[in-house]
């Protein structure tokens, strides 16, 4: 499998897993707590495969003395006429579903922004507020809708309503969970995530009218949902959702924990998950000096060894003599291969080994080309010849 699959892999099972923790303690949690609990664990999931990625770019970093580490080299497939139909890689199709989430959720903003901007509005606080004939009461970062049928006292709570989630910045919450849900599309976690950071919003808003006008605001809520219908989109702060209804009456009345005990248990969980992942990652290259030699492997040499004629001669070699296997073009796999190996004093090659591998057949075939490479020109400390370690990487490309 790619490095990059698995490193996707791994971070969405770290959400499943902080998405149940979630689930498990979310009773012992304020609001606030559930809030930065729902935007903090797939903020954190995105932040271990970020730094997995970029540390393939970085693999000399965490190579051990006395690795010398050679510029990669990459080798392509050989371009044969196309007579099959084209079968998209995993990559492909993960890096599709990412760009057809996030033009969705441009296309929906842009939608909503549209129809918002085509009424004139009024300011207030901050807001623009425009009033739609037949449209639910919601709010979107600053514009809030009103119905204009309701009476001004009516209007009135629910601009409140909605002034709270202007200040607390919901929508920005919304947004940052779509944009995170884009990266995670396939992942169920990211929907159950989402509707309950909706689900929160409201009750922390819920609490503060309540705490306000008392039981007022709840027969308020209650004669309002006789005749209203709720707004389907989630980007919206909705006034009114209709199976949200009961949660929402219960919570206004639940008095919020405050145990940040819990609250530290998300990332502290995740932390260790994520170290879990970054030191047992099988994949991760770890080299040293080569086991099993009785010759001294020099780390600190005056002169590096080279191949015969140079960098370009190598990659000639490399892209005369690698063939790059037909199963892993059928199967469209692709990724860089490290081969370590010694260049002895005498100029020969040994002690050839995998030491991050991506598919066994272009393993097999990276290790096959580099045992077979000729003498090549011996590294130098003090004017004499000695052994040298070095790592080749070699990228196949399809």
């Amino acid at each position: 499998m790619d490095s990059i699959l698995l490193y996707i892999l791994e971070a969405n099972v770290l959400l499943v897993l902080l998405t149940i923790l979630y689930f498990l303690i979310r009773n012992q949690l304020s609001f606030v707590q559930r809030r930065y609990a729902l935007l903090g664990a797939p903020a954190l999931v995105l932040m271990v495969f970020a730094f997995k990625f970029s540390s393939l770019n970085l693999q000399a970093a965490v190579y051990h003395v006395p690795v010398y580490v050679l510029d990669a080299v990459t080798v392509s497939a050989q371009t044969t006429p196309d007579t099959h139909l084209f079968y998209p890689t995993l990559m492909q199709i993960y890096w599709l579903g990412v760009g057809s989430v996030l033009l969705f959720l441009i296309l929906r903003v842009t939608r909503i922004l549209i129809k918002l901007r085509r009424v004139k509005a009024e300011h207030s606080q901050g807001l623009r507020i425009v009033r739609i004939e037949n449209e639910t009461c919601f709010s979107f970062l600053n514009y809030v809708q009103l119905n204009p049928a309701l009476s001004a006292s009516e209007q009135e709570v629910i601009l409140q309503h909605e002034q709270i989630h202007f200040a607390k910045r919901h929508s920005f919450d919304i947004l940052a969970i779509e944009i995170m849900q884009s990266f995670c599309w396939f992942n169920p976690c990211m929907i159950l995530l989402k509707k309950e950071l909706i689900d929160v919003h409201e009750f922390e808003v819920d609490q503060i009218m309540y705490n306000k006008h008392h039981t007022g605001y709840m027969e308020f809520l209650l004669a309002y949902s006789l005749g209203t219908n709720s707004n389907p989109d989630l980007l919206t702060n909705q006034f009114y959702a209709k199976n949200k209804l009961i949660k929402r009456l219960h919570c206004m009345k639940t008095k919020t924990k405050n145990r940040w005990a819990f609250a530290l248990a998300l990332p502290l969980v995740a932390g260790a998950f994520a170290l879990i992942s970054w030191t047992m990652d099988e994949h991760s290259p770890q080299l040293n000096a080569v086991s099993g030699t009785n010759r001294l492997i020099e780390n600190d040499v005056e002169k590096m060894p080279e191949f015969k004629g140079g960098q370009e001669a190598l990659i000639n070699y490399l892209g005369t003599n690698i063939v790059y296997p037909k199963s892993a073009q059928e199967n469209k796999v692709e990724g860089s291969v490290y081969i370590s190996f010694v260049v002895e004093s005498t100029g020969k090659i040994s002690k050839c080994s995998v030491k991050r591998g991506v598919h066994t057949d272009l393993d097999n075939e990276a290790l096959r080309v580099v045992s077979a490479m000729p003498d090549w020109i011996p590294g130098e400390k003090n004017g004499k010849p000695v052994n040298v370690e070095m790592v080749l990487p070699i990228s196949f490309k399809l």
